[in-house]
């Protein structure tokens, strides 16, 4: 989604409220080109369309406040016409593999694999994810001191604007820090959903 651009632009500006973590908070999309870009997309293919809406993607653990998720670039293309990215799962996390640098064993395989944002790049942590069986990868960002909507998960490999030759089967979405206390706390038989709203 985008949640926030590096140039402001006077021609459109709208607030969001969303939650995260149980405070709210404004994000603010912005976009010199949003006027242009809302004439076309009745012309665009769905999967498209839904990449430019103004949405926000949220973690929605069982039980738990959803937290406000910032999606990788190339996660909209499993944006379902419910919304959905990644249907109820279990959730995994391997405290002798908190960053994602080394492969996950088979209790990955089916579940929402949970990492640490800081040693490892992005793409490396979704392909590790990809190839042990995960359905989606959730990174904790390790701002402490608050979240920043102007993220961009993206790859290494050649692609624009989330379009690559050959991006990760699974999406992946960047939560805040404070997620952490919840996501990486052992707690048995946890499960989560990704989903646009």
């Amino acid at each position: 989604p985008l949640l926030c651009t590096s140039m402001p632009s006077p021609m459109l500006e709208s607030s969001l409220r969303t939650s995260g973590l149980g405070e709210m908070r404004n994000v603010s999309v912005k976009g010199r080109n949003e006027p242009l870009l809302t004439s076309w997309r009745a012309l665009l293919p769905k999967p498209l369309e839904a990449l430019l809406r103004s949405k926000v993607d949220f973690l929605e653990v069982e039980g738990e406040t959803p937290i406000a998720a910032a999606s990788a670039d190339w996660a909209w293309r499993f944006v379902g016409d419910d919304g959905e990215l990644c249907a109820s799962a279990p959730l995994h996390y391997d405290g002798d593999n908190a960053y994602g640098c080394e492969d996950w064993g088979s209790e990955a395989r089916g579940a929402i694999v949970v990492v640490l944002r800081g040693k490892e790049t992005f793409e490396k942590m979704a392909r590790r994810a990809e190839t042990a069986g995960a359905v989606a990868l959730v990174v904790v960002d390790l701002g402490e001191d608050g979240w920043c909507d102007d993220v961009a998960m993206c790859l290494e490999s050649l692609g624009i604007a989330g379009v690559y030759l050959k991006p990760p089967n699974l999406p992946a979405v960047l939560v805040p820090y404070k997620a952490k206390e919840v996501l990486m706390s052992g707690r048995k038989g946890l499960c989560a959903r990704i989903v646009r709203h």
